[in-house]
């Protein structure tokens, strides 16, 4: 059976294999746009896809994490009692 190693500190990554940015690589995708670099430029120089960069530059920064509002299984049933169901 094979084994795997793990390593301190292995950075996440997405399903298409990106690596989550750091603060220093947002920081260095706002100087770079205010240099007047274009997205997909930005995203060459560090690696990243230009979609990635376009939206740390919308947020101007690093964004915080939010989770996708999504409808409850029982939304809507709260008010029933079993006689009603």
């Amino acid at each position: 059976m094979k084994q795997e190693r793990i390593t301190e500190g292995s950075p996440w990554s997405d399903p298409w294999g990106q690596v989550m940015k750091t603060p220093d690589d947002v920081a260095e995708m706002l100087r770079l746009r205010a240099c007047g670099w274009g997205l997909k430029r930005i995203a060459r120089q560090l690696g990243c896809r230009h979609h990635t960069v376009k939206g740390y530059v919308a947020a101007g920064g690093v964004k915080a994490f939010k989770s996708p509002e999504r409808p409850k299984l029982l939304d809507g049933l709260e008010g029933m009692t079993g006689a009603n169901i």
